[in-house]
C-alpha cells in the first residue's frame, strides 16, 4: 500500500515533464572552455585538459582539471595549450591518453602530432615510432576488449578537408588500420565503445563536400559496418558528444550543430543490441563542441563547456542532494541522506541517522513540492525548519544506533524522468521541545536512469 501510494503520487505529478539535465553548482570553476579533452576512469575520477578560453592572442588553455564531485585544478607541468584534442582512459594501463589538437589562433597551421599520457605521476609525453601525423577534430575511444585506443577521421590543417583513416594506439605506437569499408571523410564525429557489442560506435560528423551526417557505424578491429537507419533516428549533426553508460548498457548522445549552423539540444540513447535509437523526452542545454564523459562514481553523464555553455557543468541522470539543516535532539542532529540516487526500475532508499531511540518511532515526510525554509517554532518545534509540503508521511523505526531506513520502488516509466522527490526526517523526542518532535535536513532526489 505504501509503495502504491508513492507510485500514484509520482505519476500524478509527472504530467509536466521536468528536466533530466541539471546544471551543477561547483566550487571549482575551470572557466570558459570550448572543445576541451575529457575522459573518466572507472574509479570515478574525470580528467579534463585544454580548450579554447576565448582570450586573445593566446586562447588555448594548458590547464588540467580533475572532477570527483567538484572541479580541482591539477598542479604540475603538462602539454602546451590546445583545443579539439581527444582523450580516453586506458583501463588496461590505468592511464589517460590524449592525442592531437590545435594551437594556432588562425586557420594557417597543422594539427598537433603529440601523444600524451596522464598517470599517477602526472603528464608524460609518449614517443611512439609511428603516429597519425597531427590531427584535430578527430573521434577517439578506448576498446576495452582489445585494449587499444581507436582513432578515426579528423583534419590535419585549418583548411577544409577531413580524413577517412582509422588508427590504433597500443601504448607503444600508433598503427594505421586498413579496413573493409569505412565511414568516409569526416570531422567532429563522436565515438564511444559499446561494452555489450564489444565494438566502437561512431555517429555523425561533417565533411566540406557531403555536409553533416547522421550515419552510424560500428568497428570491430577489422571492418567498419554501417547500421542503416530504422525507426526514430537523430538528425544530421556534428560537434555533438556520445558516451557509453555501462550501468544501463546504452550510449547517450546530445547536442551538436546541424548542417546550417543551428545548435541542437536533443538527447538520444543508442541500444546496440537492438540497433535502435530512443529520443529521451527531456529538456537539455543546447550547444556543441563541449566535453562529455560518464562519471562512474556518480553513475551519470558529466558535461562541461562548449559553444553556448562555455563555463557550465551539467549532469544527465539520476541525482540527489542534501540541503538545509536539522535541529538538535537528544541523540544529536538528525541527518537524512540516500546511498544512491532514485533510479527508474529500482528501489530508492533513504536513511536518517541520529534519531531518538528511546521511543523507537519516527517518520519521513515525502513530497513533490519544495517550500521556502519555514520555521516550525509556532507548532512547538523550536529551532526546527520545514523544507517541503507534507504530501506523504511514512512511519519508520530507528535502530539501536538511531538510524531509520525507508525503501520505495520507482516505476520504470520514462515519463518520470526529472521528477523531483523531496524528503525530510522526523524523530519523536520526548521533552526536547513542546512538540516532542525534531526534524532533519532536507533531501531531494531527481528521478532518472
Amino acid at each position: 500500500m505504501l509503495k502504491q501510494s508513492l507510485v500514484t503520487v509520482l505519476l500524478t505529478a509527472a504530467a509536466p515533464l521536468a528536466a533530466q539535465w541539471r546544471q551543477a553548482t561547483t566550487t571549482g570553476q575551470p572557466g570558459t572552455l570550448r572543445s576541451p579533452a575529457i575522459a573518466a576512469s572507472s574509479n570515478g575520477v574525470s580528467l579534463m585538459f585544454g580548450g579554447d578560453n576565448g582570450t586573445f592572442p593566446s586562447p588555448f588553455s594548458s590547464d588540467t582539471w580533475r572532477f570527483a564531485g567538484d572541479w580541482t585544478l591539477v598542479p604540475g607541468a603538462g602539454p602546451t595549450g590546445r583545443y579539439e584534442a581527444r582523450m580516453v582512459y586506458d583501463s588496461m594501463r590505468s592511464v589517460y591518453v590524449m592525442y592531437g589538437g590545435w594551437s594556432s589562433p588562425f586557420s594557417i597551421g597543422s594539427g598537433i602530432d603529440e601523444t600524451w599520457e596522464f598517470g599517477p605521476l602526472g603528464w608524460t609525453q609518449a614517443a611512439p615510432t609511428n603516429s597519425p601525423g597531427g590531427l584535430w577534430k578527430h573521434a577517439m575511444c578506448f576498446d576495452t576488449t582489445r585494449n587499444v585506443t581507436v582513432l578515426f577521421g579528423g583534419s590535419t590543417s585549418g583548411l577544409p578537408g577531413a580524413l577517412n583513416q582509422t588508427w590504433e594506439y597500443n601504448g607503444t605506437t600508433w598503427s594505421q588500420v586498413t579496413t573493409a569499408g569505412a565511414p568516409g571523410p569526416r570531422e567532429n564525429a563522436t565515438m564511444c565503445f559499446d561494452e555489450v557489442l564489444n565494438q566502437c560506435v561512431l555517429f555523425g560528423g561533417n565533411d566540406v563536400f557531403s555536409g553533416a551526417s547522421n550515419q552510424l557505424w560500428i568497428y570491430n578491429g577489422n571492418a567498419w559496418l554501417q547500421i542503416p537507419p530504422s525507426g526514430t533516428w537523430p538528425t544530421p549533426r556534428a560537434g555533438m558528444e556520445m558516451v557509453y553508460n555501462p550501468i544501463r548498457s546504452v550510449s547517450t548522445m546530445t547536442g551538436g550543430v546541424d548542417g546550417i549552423g543551428n545548435a541542437l539540444s536533443d538527447t538520444w540513447e543508442f541500444n546496440g543490441l537492438t540497433a535502435s535509437w530512443t529520443q529521451i523526452p527531456t529538456a537539455g542545454p543546447s550547444g556543441h563542441n563541449f566535453g562529455m564523459t560518464f562519471n562512474y562514481s556518480q553513475q551519470r553523464v558529466l558535461r562541461y563547456g562548449g559553444f553556448g555553455n562555455t563555463g557550465e557543468t551539467w549532469h544527465y541522470g539520476a541525482s540527489d542532494m542534501q540541503f538545509g539543516v536539522g535541529c538538535l535532539g537528544s541523540n544529536g542532529v538528525p541527518v537524512l541522506d540516500a546511498p544512491d540516487s532514485p533510479r527508474l526500475g529500482q528501489n530508492y532508499v533513504l536513511q536518517c541517522a541520529n534519531m531518538n531511540t528511546t521511543v523507537g518511532a519516527g517518520a519521513f515526510v515525502l513530497s513533490l513540492n519544495e517550500l521556502p525554509a519555514t520555521p516550525l517554532d509556532g507548532i512547538g518545534m523550536i529551532g526546527c525548519t520545514a523544507y517541503m509540503n507534507p504530501d506523504l508521511l511514512v512511519s519508520v523505526t530507528p535502530s539501536g544506533g538511531g538510524v531509520a531506513t525507508w525503501s520505495g520502488f520507482i516505476p520504470n516509466n520514462i515519463n518520470l524522468l526529472g521528477v523531483e522527490m523531496f524528503a525530510q526526517g522526523l524523530s519523536i523526542d520526548p521533552g526536547i521541545n513542546p512538540a516532542w518532535l525534531i526534524s532533519s535536513n532536507g533531501h531531494v532526489g531527481v528521478l532518472g536512469f
